[in-house]
């Protein structure tokens, strides 16, 4: 079976290896709803934006221990950001405005083996753009699906303005939300560690990739650039991230403007602020699917320069970047895995 090909393959290896030092923040005032992010790594990183589709049937690649797989119907068509091929998402939002962001987190270790069908972190990430338009639909998913995460954190926000902070900690789903997310930052230590220190003004001599330091320059930097000039929102978002970037290894900046559904982004190799709206894009599941090289080196607005997805550049990067990050598999397992993908199909 098809299946018997994928299933050590996507729970274990489209996890980082390594663990770089991302950030993360949302900035939700003055009727701006943002969420940002740095993804990091002191090599290239290499990625792609897919445009995701509505009404599209999908699965996951391993049972529960009650023999039944995850299996659903895309709600909502997305944008996505992927260092490896389509349906991993590292960074997205969705046509609701729904948007994650993942952000490394050594020692992660997520609920054991039940009757839930497991999703890997990064499918499990698509699979909330897919199915969910608030934060409370997202915590709902846990009654339903196991998420399977041993190396990163996420970062949610939804367009009413709400952000969650989700976890895996000794074999426990954490939610951090409310009164239980008094600063909306995070990075690559455990979030109440990271704010028991900043109420302390205390930075742990072992501050592994300067999570806390970093945690805590956010957390000013957000209350200094914000409320200046309401103007200056998305500018001051990559204000802050470059003052939390881990240079010269941060590759990407990311800025969701949630409220008006539009992504802006730049990169190390073109440090052009490029944007595109999600309603530039027809999420319809009879038209093609999107692919846009994060790299590019446009500018401005690039919705016109999403090309039809490409099989090729999708094996391209899934090799760059499994052997960037240590990952061996032969040819047959790689062409597996897209297979496998490309397997979903249109409900109608």
């Amino acid at each position: 079976m098809k299946h018997a090909v994928i299933i050590t393959l996507l729970l274990t290896t489209f996890i980082p290896l390594k663990i770089y030092p991302c950030s993360a923040f949302t900035y939700i005032k003055d009727g701006h709803i943002i969420l940002a992010a740095n993804s990091d790594d002191c090599q290239r990183l290499d990625g792609l934006i897919i445009i995701n589709k509505r009404n599209v049937s999908k699965r996951g690649d391993t049972p529960g221990m009650s023999g039944k797989y995850a299996i659903w119907i895309s709600k909502y068509g997305s944008i996505t950001f992927t260092y490896c091929c389509r349906e991993i998402a590292q960074y997205g939002m969705n046509e609701t405005g729904l948007t994650i962001s993942t952000v490394g987190l050594p020692g992660s270790r997520g609920p054991d083996a039940d009757n839930r069908p497991p999703l890997a972190g990064n499918i499990w990430a698509q699979y909330l753009l897919d199915n969910c338009s608030t934060i409370e639909e997202v915590i709902n998913v846990e009654s339903t699906i196991r998420l399977v995460d041993d190396k990163d954190q996420y970062l949610i926000c939804d367009r009413n303005g709400k952000t969650l902070i989700v976890q895996c900690q000794d074999g426990k789903v954490l939610y951090y939300f409310n009164k239980s997310l008094p600063i909306p930052v995070l990075t690559n230590e455990k979030y109440a560690e990271c704010l028991l220190n900043y109420h302390k003004n205390f930075i742990p001599t072992n501050d592994p990739n300067s999570s806390n330091k970093r945690f805590q320059t956010g957390s000013r930097e957000i209350s200094n650039k914000f409320g200046l000039d309401n103007d200056q929102a998305v500018d001051n978002s990559f204000d802050v991230l470059d003052k939390i970037s881990q240079h010269p290894c941060t590759q990407w900046n990311i800025v969701f403007d949630i409220k008006n559904k539009i992504v802006y982004y730049r990169t190390k190799y073109s440090h052009n602020i490029r944007n595109f709206k999600l309603d530039d894009f027809d999420f319809s599941c009879n038209t093609k699917m999107l692919e846009l090289d994060v790299t590019n080196k446009y500018t401005g607005n690039v919705s016109k320069h999403f090309k039809e997805y490409s099989r090729k550049n999708n094996i391209d990067l899934m090799r760059k970047t499994f052997k960037h990050f240590g990952i061996e598999r032969t040819e047959k397992q790689l062409l597996g895995i897209i297979d496998f993908f490309e397997s979903f199909k249109c409900r109608d």
